[in-house]
């Protein structure tokens, strides 16, 4: 049961009650209250006061302004600024708000239809208003509603590592999601959110399609029959242009074919075809724009973008987080942790590259970032603990080393980020070989091996400080 308590205004009568559904205590007065008894309410009560009316909301102390007139929407608006929990609880009414208890099959004998009572075993009940219920069709159709499913095409150059970025990338926004299903670069998804933005924080992947249906060739045309498209549209399927021609005919509105607004997408998987909508595309020309040729200050030695931003994904970044790169070099890891909302700081041995790391992000418009020039081993003097640390450090070139050893150098950086990565935070860094022995303070989670420049294999390495 959650500790969230919340009182909702009158506009807000179906979202009261999946909160509910929810496992969340919801008041919902009577429409006659007025703003000051709700705002007095939620007060006395520690309550958040979910509101769709501004001044109600700007006047309650811990008044919610509610935007969307959806109710999945407005779920969506709560889990990303509160951190909504979107899992089905059943122990609280919907319709009154009481708690319910679990009851024997006899309790119920008599009450629920008989073919509920014969194909059922479990069931729940409200003694305040006598509301009896079930794990029955109505429980699958509102986990239905909380759902996406969303079918993601990847870059098949990085082994494993586009997986584990999906999977860090939709922990980071924090969206519950389950993999249903993988086939070459093709993952299925459940995604209990209707928030996609999680996928343009994502690197190594294409493109993202939602699913709308799936099933044989009858059942994708006769609910292509069923849909009226706002704005213009266009379909393709993979491999069978005359189906998508058929699926086009049977959808009610208008057809573009060179700059659609909704792309829909068929393709097989199994025996089944799977009818979608694109909802994303990866954005190209931005990371493009971000490459070590197209910044400001350029150093041939630099991180892809889309690496980094792969590593910075690894780590978890969300807003707010405070990113450490003890090499920062040109500043292309610092660059993507900025664009996701982190407070990046940087460190580098030379001047003149921690000048021109400066000038690269506030070309990239990131404000809110910090430089030093010095010794890895000053770090800890100079910034404190941080929420992550990700870093490509050098690999043998004197000039980066100052001729010291690399193992000694990695030694003492090692040595220095367990003085300033608290317990259970993270190392995203990459190594020329695969680490031999257990690094002291750290715990390697993952390896993958990548190409970074030309035939140059290195180690990318998740480590969670021990």
């Amino acid at each position: 049961m959650s500790e969230m308590k919340f009182v909702a205004d009158h506009m807000l009568g179906k979202l009261a009650r999946w909160l509910r559904l929810l496992g969340y205590d919801v008041i919902y007065p009577d429409a006659g209250k007025s703003d000051d008894e709700l705002a007095k309410l939620a007060g006395e009560t520690g309550r958040i006061l979910l509101t769709r009316d501004k001044v109600l909301a700007a006047k309650a102390r811990n008044g919610l302004l509610i935007k969307s007139d959806d109710v999945q929407a407005q779920i969506d608006e709560l889990k990303e600024k509160i951190g909504l929990k979107i899992e089905l609880e059943l122990d609280r009414c919907s319709v009154c708000n009481n708690l319910i208890e679990k009851v024997d099959p006899e309790f119920v004998m008599g009450k629920v239809p008989e073919k509920v009572f014969a194909n059922f075993s479990e069931f729940w009940y409200c003694r305040h208003c006598e509301k009896i219920y079930w794990y029955g069709s109505h429980v699958e159709k509102m986990r239905e509603r909380l759902r996406t499913r969303v079918v993601l095409e990847k870059h098949l150059g990085f082994g494993g590592l586009p997986d584990s970025e999906l999977v860090h990338a939709l922990h980071a926004e924090g969206v519950e999601a389950r993999v249903l299903w993988t086939q070459g670069r093709r993952f299925c998804v459940e995604v209990f959110s209707h928030n996609l933005r999680w996928a343009e924080r994502l690197a190594l992947w294409h493109r993202g399609f939602e699913v709308l249906h799936n099933g044989n060739i009858e059942e994708v045309l006769e609910f292509a029959g069923r849909m009226t498209v706002s704005g213009s549209f266009c379909v393709r399927a993979e491999h069978e242009p005359e189906l998508a021609e058929q699926i086009g005919a049977k959808i009610h509105g208008r057809v573009d074919l060179k700059k659609p607004e909704n792309f829909f997408f068929v393709f097989r998987h199994g025996k089944e075809y799977f009818f979608c909508r694109k909802f994303w595309n990866i954005d190209n020309k931005g990371f493009a724009g971000r490459e070590p040729r197209s910044r400001p200050f350029f150093m041939p030695i630099s991180l892809h973008p889309k690496v980094a931003r792969a590593m910075v994904n690894l780590a978890e970044v969300r807003d707010g987080t405070v990113v450490l790169d003890p090499f920062c070099g040109t500043g292309g890891i610092l660059i993507e942790a900025g664009l996701l909302g982190a407070r990046v700081l940087g460190n580098d041995i030379r001047e003149d590259i921690i000048a021109g790391a400066g000038k690269n992000l506030g070309a990239c418009g990131i404000e809110n970032f910090e430089l030093f020039c010095g010794d890895v081993g000053e770090l800890s003097s100079k910034v404190g603990e941080v929420d992550a640390i990700i870093t490509d450090p050098p690999y043998g070139r004197s000039t980066t080393t100052k001729k010291e050893p690399v193992s000694s150098l990695y030694r003492r950086s090692f040595e220095t980020f367990a003085t300033i990565l608290p317990e259970g935070k993270r190392l995203v860094i990459i190594l020329p070989s695969k680490p031999e022995a257990q690094i002291p303070g750290f715990v390697l989670k993952e390896l993958h091996q990548i190409y970074v420049h030309k035939s140059l294999m290195r180690h990318l390495c998740l480590f969670e400080r021990g």
